[in-house]
């Protein structure tokens, strides 16, 4: 998974300011008076932008913490990852779930250890070899989950990033909005339509959607 794809904010800006580079208030005035904004700054250094970020990239890291055990141990049985995914990404855990969880991780350590050490064995008995074929076994399953989980969780951090930028984008438009009529502005443009424009609200809006 790449973390620059997860939460980079360079696509959003740009949807941003697609089909309207300016934000028309209504306001009459004897004259025009034109602001610009620059959205990038208002998603990156205010409260709520920082929060996001932080939320995808808590998202992000127990996603690659699931993939990166079981890249590891490699010899989970399909209950063992389903329950490792389950509880993993559970929101508000119990006390209860958290034990659960750390105590099948090391019932899968135990096995990695117990795979390993029958490998080494000089002279495996037939118990030995039934037990080597199951833990094989486990290694192959492990790996094809590894590939589909990977797409998966890919697939989940772009939906969770969708969502919750898009409420995102639309309280910055709303402080954006107020801030314009507040001020007086006729037009307020992007600062990707407008660079040299004066009248920066910038600050003002990041103030407005952090209230």
């Amino acid at each position: 998974m790449n973390k620059q794809k997860i939460w980079g904010i360079t696509g959003w800006v740009a949807a941003f300011a697609i089909g309207s580079i300016m934000f028309a208030t209504g306001f009459q005035g004897t004259a025009s008076k034109t602001g610009n904004v620059d959205i990038a700054r208002l998603l990156a250094d205010s409260k709520r932008g920082q929060k996001l970020n932080d939320l995808l990239r808590n998202e992000f890291t127990l996603r690659q913490g699931i993939l990166e055990f079981m890249n590891t141990q490699r010899i989970l049985t399909q209950d063992q990852a389903v329950k490792l995914r389950t509880l993993t990404l559970k929101k508000d855990a119990t006390a209860a779930e958290k034990t659960e969880l750390e105590s099948l991780k090391e019932a899968v350590k135990a096995d990695a250890k117990k795979f390993n050490d029958l490998n080494r064995k000089p002279t495996p008995t037939e118990a030995d070899r039934t037990l080597l074929t199951d833990y094989n076994n486990r290694i192959q399953l492990t790996e094809g989950m590894l590939a589909q989980w990977q797409q998966e969780f890919q697939n989940e951090l772009l939906n969770i990033e969708e969502t919750e930028r898009g409420k995102l984008m639309e309280d910055a438009r709303k402080a954006v909005s107020e801030v314009s009529k507040r001020g007086g502005y006729s037009v307020v443009f992007t600062s990707q339509a407008a660079v040299y424009a004066a009248n920066d609200v910038t600050d003002e809006a990041i103030k407005e959607i952090d209230k």
